[in-house]
């Protein structure tokens, strides 16, 4: 997989994306919600917890990122194999960047308003034999590459190539640091740019700064981007030091497979998928708080100004407000078909 695959662009959409399109502008805090057989974006209101857009989308949003200046929103599409941006500020698709034949995005991440990271899928139907010598060469089911949006040709770089027994389950991204975690089921045969397996390493370096097989669930960096909370099954959830390169084991959470954290830092919002519980860990003293959900609970989303959780309920379709103040859910809200991902964005002043 060498080149990427661009449909013609207006002259339009190429001036708006290299403009400064959040210059001085505000709009309203948002949630974004992936609905992926629906084939849309649900936009909700934070101010009324009510669906004010329906973004048509490309087969299949799976993942979607914001930029660290939460001005452009990206949206994987697996089934129709390509990224399409949106302007936050206008609700509007302004660029779709197309995969190439065979190759279906899996997780994005927006380090800046123009570079992505993409955990992408290309494992083929049926591996071709291979000598003893070539034992692990050309089996590879995901691969970790990045590209610059505003020049689209072709990808700017591998940065890593997974076996096919290899499962990344979460991409997290330190953008102040340049720095990208994989969380999942990343075995020996692993193919990095060294050839070593991997869970931390500096995509714009490609220096590989941790070599590490891992059983891991969720993965959120802290705010500052020096430590990444990551449940692992072994020893539930731990705090890695990505100037020290150590694990400490923090809390056994049991039975978590969602991670997120307050943008401030502290506290530590934890959900699974299998069971009605939100547990809310203090990083300081780690005390945790159990809170029971209507339904399982999957992806979290935090607005601090608004002291609100999101919390994504996949199989319910549904999305519910948690107020952060008074410990209890607030809204209900109906989506679409199977979401898949959400995101939320605090309003600019």
């Amino acid at each position: 997989m060498t080149t990427w695959i661009v449909p013609a662009l207006s002259l339009f959409l190429l001036t708006l994306f290299a403009c400064d399109i959040g210059s001085g502008e505000q709009y309203l805090s948002k949630v974004y919600v992936a609905n992926s057989e629906s084939h849309t974006i649900s936009v909700i209101d934070a101010e009324t917890n009510k669906i004010v857009k329906t973004i048509r989308t490309a087969k299949k949003p799976v993942d979607l990122a914001i930029s660290p200046d939460s001005l452009v929103v990206a949206v994987a599409n697996e089934d129709a194999q390509n990224v399409q941006l949106i302007d936050a500020r206008t609700d509007e698709i302004i660029q779709t960047i197309q995969m190439p034949l065979g190759t279906r995005p899996l997780k994005v991440a927006l380090a800046s308003r123009n570079k992505l990271l993409l955990l992408v899928n290309d494992l083929p139907a049926r591996p071709r034999q291979r000598s003893p010598e070539d034992k692990y060469q050309k089996i590879y089911g995901n691969q970790l590459i990045s590209i610059d949006a505003g020049n689209p040709t072709q990808i700017d770089t591998v940065l890593a190539k997974f076996g096919i027994l290899s499962e990344v389950r979460e991409l997290a991204v330190a953008a102040q640091n340049d720095l990208v975690f994989l969380a999942g089921r990343i075995h020996s045969f692993a193919n990095f740019v060294s050839r070593d397996p991997v869970t931390l390493l500096n995509y714009r370096t490609k220096q590989i700064l941790s070599r590490a097989v891992n059983d891991s669930e969720g993965a959120v960096f802290s705010r500052d981007g020096r430590f990444i909370y990551v449940h692992t099954y072994r020893n539930g959830v731990c705090k890695f030091d990505t100037e020290k390169l150590e694990y400490t084991v923090l809390k056994n959470l049991k039975r978590v497979k969602y991670l997120t954290i307050h943008p401030a830092g502290n506290p530590l919002y934890a959900t699974s998928d299998r069971h009605n519980k939100l547990s809310i860990v203090d990083l300081n003293s780690m005390k945790q708080e159990d809170y029971e959900l209507s339904y399982p609970g999957n992806i979290t989303a935090v607005l601090p100004a608004r002291n609100r959780l999101y919390l994504l309920h996949s199989r319910a379709k549904r999305i519910t407000v948690f107020d952060l103040n008074a410990k209890k859910n607030i809204a209900d809200i109906a989506v679409g078909e199977i979401p898949a991902d959400l995101i939320a964005i605090e309003n600019h002043d």
